[in-house]
């Protein structure tokens, strides 16, 4: 090895020095990653312009799903009977057309549920409120202000059977075993809806009566006398 001049060697140091810094001055591996991440400005620009229109897309898929006249309604997930019950199980919110919807319909499930059906609806039909048994459904059904819903057990558990939502009946007084001949409780009497055969006690159909006509009713039909005839 050549002999190092005396001359040379602060110079030799002063050169690695500065090779030193510039290494230090070099970027670290966190810096590189850093400044991968960050997007130019332009291509931020085509990134939110991509956005936007798969946004858009979704928004017009939406659109042309649920069609441009359409609103949301209440319907009966299955066909119902007269007197049943509305539950969380057989009515459900659904988009509809907007075009052919009632004033009277229902929007929301809650708006039914609890009430029992006046008539029997079919399946998909969408609610209205002349659907649910209230009391302005019932006094219409009378033809007498503050009306009842009366249930009555006839002697005949069999005329049961043949009763219908709608029907108009005559309610008749029959004493057992007695030589009174029978007696006319009320007129014209709607029929409601019944219930099931099934049900304790046997079948009942519930008629919608006048104030004074329901008590007379339901007093008779505690004794077990009372049948209908159809009109």
């Amino acid at each position: 090895m050549p002999p190092t001049h005396p001359a040379t060697a602060p110079l030799r140091k002063q050169h690695a020095r500065s090779s030193a810094g510039i290494a230090d001055l070099s970027p670290s591996l966190l810096d590189r990653i850093t400044a991968r991440a960050v997007i130019p400005p332009h291509q931020l620009h085509q990134a939110r312009r991509g956005l936007a229109l798969v946004l858009l897309a979704v928004a017009i898929f939406v659109f042309l799903l649920r069609g441009p006249g359409h609103t949301v309604a209440t319907i009966a997930v299955h066909g119902i009977e007269a007197g049943e019950e509305f539950t969380s199980s057989n009515v459900a919110e659904r988009a509809v057309d907007a075009t052919g919807l009632a004033p009277s319909s229902l929007i929301t499930p809650a708006e039914a549920i609890g009430s029992r059906a006046a008539t029997p609806i079919r399946a998909g039909e969408i609610l209205t409120d002349a659907r649910l048994l209230t009391p302005r459904i019932v006094d219409e059904n009378s033809h007498a202000a503050g009306a009842r819903a009366v249930p009555v057990r006839l002697s005949d558990p069999a005329v049961t059977s043949l009763l219908q939502p709608g029907d108009r009946v005559d309610v008749v007084a029959v004493p057992p075993g007695s030589e009174l001949p029978a007696r006319v409780l009320a007129k014209d009497v709607a029929v409601l809806f019944t219930s099931s055969p099934g049900d304790t006690g046997g079948a009942l159909a519930v008629l919608a009566l006048g104030p004074s006509d329901a008590v007379a009713v339901a007093a008779h039909a505690a004794q077990g006398i009372v049948t209908v005839t159809l009109r």
